[in-house]
């Protein structure tokens, strides 16, 4: 379809939408101009902030880990004999990533059947403390850090995990916090000046309903 025969389905024309897009631009140039006249947040305002919301600076322990999942079958005729061959898969992969035949990356990459990690090489980043299923949560807390850990079974199937850094977590530093605090500052500062502004506008505009 062409956008003439779309606007015209619409009741509307070239010229409407003309129209229409300029007025969003002045309008949008018009809150920008408000909001840019507002000073950005200072650091001692940051400090502040951090200062009076403790918690909001709290960071669990938490990991990057990599993983190579491969799903049960579901209803197969003989549950115990594909486990066992789904197992051996994987005992293989591993086999050939401990003796350097193939990285776990690549792996991962290529056997996987976890489709939110694979193309990562089965990466995981920041990996929160109880986020997830309780038997991949414990592998990922407890294992030796860039070793390959045991096959693990869990309700998606089997999985071998490596783990690449963990942090015992705590409170985030200032210093490490605090230009993205100025960043949120000013943008929030900045937000209530426009709010402010077009709430005053609602106010004095005299809006009549259509008949």
């Amino acid at each position: 379809k062409t956008l003439e025969g779309l606007l015209e389905e619409q009741g509307e024309t070239i010229e409407a939408l003309m129209k229409d897009i300029s007025n969003d631009v002045a309008i949008n140039q018009l809150l920008e101009k408000k909001a840019a006249a507002f000073d950005e947040a200072t650091e001692a305002e940051a400090k502040e902030f951090y200062d009076g919301n403790p918690d909001q600076f709290d960071m669990p322990e938490n990991a990057t880990a990599s993983h190579i999942l491969i799903k049960f079958e579901e209803d197969a005729a003989d549950e115990a004999a594909s486990k066992a061959a789904k197992k051996a898969q994987l005992e293989k992969i591993r086999n050939d990533i401990v003796a350097g035949t193939i990285s776990f990356a690549d792996a991962a990459k290529q056997y996987s059947e976890d489709p939110g990690s694979k193309e990562n090489g089965g990466e995981y980043k920041e990996i929160l403390k109880g986020d997830m299923v309780p038997e991949f949560d414990a592998a990922v807390f407890s294992q030796e850090i860039g070793k390959v850990g045991p096959i693990i079974e869990t309700s998606f199937g089997y999985h071998i995990i490596m783990v690449s850094e963990r942090s015992e977590g705590g409170k985030l530093e200032f210093d490490k916090v605090k230009d993205q605090l100025v960043i949120f500052l000013t943008k929030q500062a900045k937000q209530k000046v426009v709010d402010a502004f077009v709430a005053t506008l609602r106010e004095s505009a005299d809006i009549k309903q259509p008949m």
